[in-house]
Parts: C-alpha cells; structure tokens; sequence
C-alpha cells in the first residue's frame, strides 16, 4: 500500500456537485484533491452530458415552497432553505467563472406552455412557489480544457449547453490551481476505527496503468461525489421500481460512492427514485448499452404499450416532460410483466427525414460516446429503427406482437388529427397524422439521465448512519442522495442543486474536526 496525497479535503469525483464542493474547500483556503476515475479525454459527467439548463430562483423563501411542494414529503424538509437560499446568487456564481445565462423563452421553448403564461417556467405551475422559477440556457466562450469531445461544439466561439457549464467548471479548477487526480477510481474508505465514534480519514484507490493500491488521506474529510448508479445492471434491478430501466447518463455511474457508503453504514434514501423519461436505447456491437435523449417532434407520432393501445398524452414526452416516467410504470399482475417498458414509439417518413432522432447537443452523442446518423440510415441499416409498409409491421420488426393492434391505433389517431380531436388531450397542434409511409418504430424504455438515491446527508452535507448521527468525515454531494422527491421541479434543478449544496459540503467539510 503506497501513500500518495494528504489533503484537507478529498473529493470523489470531478462532476457538477464534486467540482462545486472542491470550490467550497479552496475558496475558504483549504486543500483539496479531486479523485476521477475518467480519464480527461474520456470524460463525461452529468454536467456535460446535460442539456445545459439551469433552474433559478427569484425569491427564497417562495422557491423553497416551491421545492417542498415538488418533493412530496419524501426529502428533508431541511434542505430547501439552503438550497433556496444559494440558488438565488447563482447568476452570479457561474459569471465568475465566465458562464452567461439566457432566459428561455416559456412560450416556444422545451414545455411550449403557452396556456401557463409569459411567466412561467417550473414544470408544475400549480404548486405554491412556482412563480419564482425561471429556466435559462447556460452559455460560454471559455476554450475547452481538453480536445472537445463530440461533434456539436467547437474549441473556439460561444457554445451552449452541458459542454458550456463544463468549460465553466473546469476554468473554475484552473483558475484555483485545484489539483484533480485523473484516471483514479475510488475502492473504499479509510476509517479510523481508534476515535470514537470511527472516522472516515481518507481513501483507496487504483490508479488507471498501476496495479497498486493507494492511500490518499484527508485531515478533514472526504466528499463523495461519483454520481449515481445508473450505469449498474445489479444496482438498478435491486432498487428501481422497474428492473428493465436503462439510463442516458454517464455510463460510468456505476455506484461507487453508494457502495463505499454503504460500507460504514450510511442510512439510504429515495433509492427508488429517479429523474425519469422514456427514452430508446441499443447495444452497440462492442455489447455496451447506450440510451439516447430522442426528438419527436418533425412529424406525427404515437407511443403504445405491448398490446399495441395508446395510454397517455405523448405531448408529455415530446416536451421533455418528467412526468412521463410515472406513466410508463403500470404493472400488469396477471401476466407478471410491465406492458409499457418498453412501449413503441411510431413515426412515418417525414420524422425520418426532420434529423437524427436523438438530440446532438446533448448525452451520449453531444460527447462522442456514438455518432448517429443525419438521416438515420445507419441505425435503420443496423436494425435499431424498425421499418414497414404499415405501422404493425413496422412495430412488429422493433419486438411487438399484435400488428392489427398497432395499425387499428394509428387509424383512430389520424381520424382525432381530422377532427382535431384527441381522446388523450393532446394539443392541437400536436396533432399531426401518420400518413406519409414507410413507418418507423423503435422500443421505448423507461429510464432518464440518472438515479438520485443514496446515503441521507443533513443540512451541511454530512452522510447520516443508520443509528441517525452523522458519520464523521463523511459528507456527498451531487446526484448520489439528491434532494429531489417524486416530482423533477423544472429543466436543470439537479445542476442547481449539484452547485448550491455541493458548495456548502466542501465547505462544511473543510471546517469540521
């Protein structure tokens, strides 16, 4: 066992939440190490992979309402105060590290909620304290650190999105000299079992190239910030609430940190809780899994379950909207199987033609991790988009069944785009027919961007054990135990919540004995 590092403070992981909690060490003059088992070129965090939005708060008092309101009763009421509190000096936070905000626009973007008003932005316009939200694009010309990865952002000129509040961060690294360990992935915790209670002191880990294992102590503490588990088979079917979920996010979140906390005896919350979508996902020819944020709009559409029927408004999912997820967990008692992961999304030639059906500018194609296709040729060609003359066929070749049942739903939703009339609800202007032949269909799973369950941590971002008292020298931040309850409060909440409570961790870290 060899020592390498001592610092104030160790940080496991070198995303939104850990950069964020190294920040809260540094900027109070502590020394800190960040702990990342990527390696530069390779490196994908949540915050990258993300769209780039970021929540804000107006008010306080009335977004921690508004919070509270979203959470259900399943967070510590305690956390929103703080995170309310930070939340409202965020503009600020992220110009200092060069990232301008740019308002969206409620009445053409992401939700196209037009019947909420000019002023609305939090996805659930009913709750208290919901006025106080605004959703912005985050934007930048900071240079990349690092060869941009993708092909949607240059290394020169403004970018926007997840890859601009990434340069933001990684500035914000340079510029307080914070010293970043590259390629070392986090095994367990040191615990000093001679204090009383134990102590978490520092970390093993494996260094990518070295078949030694490494010591790095922290004279404060350690801050867990590996994201969640999305990216373990084993993780998600021991947790989720359906075990064929897939994820969209960094295919490296493997649980680390859960596990190390785990190990000490951490209390876990919200382990069933996810921000959740439907989204497609394949395996690529090396047998890796990867999920894609898709685009439906371009055309008409509809989205079944196995039996081939309509359940739901799919403006919902077309929108972005996270309360889809909640739609797509029926379970079926009587044929032990849940009928809508996958459901089957069904588009004809002019969808085809509109672009490539996932997003670019963000998840797995935005950092290189798979470059699709302009016209979805390739992906058709590699049997990922099924085709046919009608749309059962079409259905059929992505897995289903009952092609009667398909093309019987179909024909009802262009006779509701006739009468400009849908059973469902959907607006209008959604309603465009299936009548512009071959059809398409590809499997739709649910899933999302990541899970946030994980060790229970207190105002001050301490992990709490199972007797209910903190773990001393153990603290998180980021996804793994976010305080996000049953309902995802609008675009770009986790990044917020990442920064605010992720810098005061690091800095609750640093002061503690």
């Amino acid at each position: 066992m060899t020592k390498f590092r001592e610092a104030d403070v160790v940080v496991l992981g070198c995303g939104a939440g850990g950069i964020a909690a190294a920040l809260g060490v540094k900027r109070n003059g502590g020394d800190v190490v960040i702990l990342e088992r990527q390696q530069p070129d390779k490196h994908t965090p949540s915050v990258r992979m993300s769209g780039g939005w970021l929540m804000t708060l107006t008010d306080a008092q009335e977004g921690a309402h508004y919070l509270s309101a979203c959470a259900g009763g399943v967070v510590d009421e305690k956390l929103f105060a703080p995170w309310a509190q930070r939340n409202v000096h965020l503009e600020k936070w992220l110009a200092d590290v060069d990232v301008k905000l740019i308002l969206a626009d409620p009445l053409t973007w992401g939700l196209s909620r037009e019947e909420y008003g000019a002023d609305m932005w939090a996805e659930h316009p009913s709750l208290s304290g919901a006025r106080s939200v605004r959703v912005s694009r985050m934007a930048t010309s900071v240079p990349p650190r690092f060869k941009t990865q993708g092909g949607m952002t240059g290394d020169t000129g403004e970018v926007v999105g997840g890859e601009a509040i990434y340069r933001g961060l990684m500035k914000a690294v340079d510029d307080n000299a914070i010293d970043v360990r590259w390629g070392t992935r986090a095994l367990s915790l040191i615990v000093d079992h001679a204090e009383d209670p134990p102590r978490v002191r520092g970390v093993r880990v494996s260094v990518e190239g070295s078949s030694d294992l490494i010591e790095i102590r922290a004279r404060r503490g350690v801050v867990i910030a590996t994201g969640g588990f999305g990216g373990s088979k084993s993780l998600v079917r021991e947790f989720l609430p359906v075990p064929n979920t897939r994820f969209y996010g960094n295919p490296d979140n493997e649980g680390d940190g859960l596990r190390m906390a785990m190990s000490v005896g951490a209390d876990l919350v919200r382990m069933t809780r996810m921000v959740g979508r439907g989204i497609i996902s394949f395996a690529l020819p090396d047998k890796r899994e990867i999920g894609f944020l898709f685009v439906m709009s371009g055309g008409g559409y509809v989205i079944c379950d196995q039996e081939g029927k309509r359940y739901a408004d799919e403006y919902e999912q077309a929108q972005q909207q996270h309360t889809f997820y909640y739609r797509m967990q029926e379970f079926d008692t009587k044929r032990v199987r849940y009928p809508r992961s996958p459901s089957y999304w069904i588009f004809d030639e002019r969808r085809r033609k509109a672009g490539p059906l996932p997003f670019t500018d963000r998840a797995a194609v935005a950092v290189g991790l798979y470059d699709w296709s302009a016209d979805n040729q390739r992906e058709i060609a590699a049997g990922w988009i099924a085709t046919g003359a009608t749309p059962g066929a079409a259905a059929v070749g992505a897995g289903a069944e009952n092609a009667a049942a398909f093309d019987e739903e179909v024909r009802a939703y262009n006779a509701a785009c006739k009468r400009q009339d849908d059973v469902f609800g959907r607006p209008r202007s959604s309603l465009v027919p299936l009548d512009s032949p071959p059809y398409y269909c590809v499997p739709l799973w649910l899933g999302g961007p990541y899970a946030h369950g994980g060790p229970r941590r207190d105002v001050q971002g301490r992990v709490i054990s199972t007797a209910g008292r903190p773990i001393p020298g153990l603290f998180s931040a980021g996804e793994m135990g976010q305080a996000v309850g049953l309902m995802y409060p609008a675009s770009g909440a986790s990044i917020a919540e990442a920064l605010c409570l992720g810098e005061l961790a690091g800095e609750a870290a640093l002061a503690s004995r």
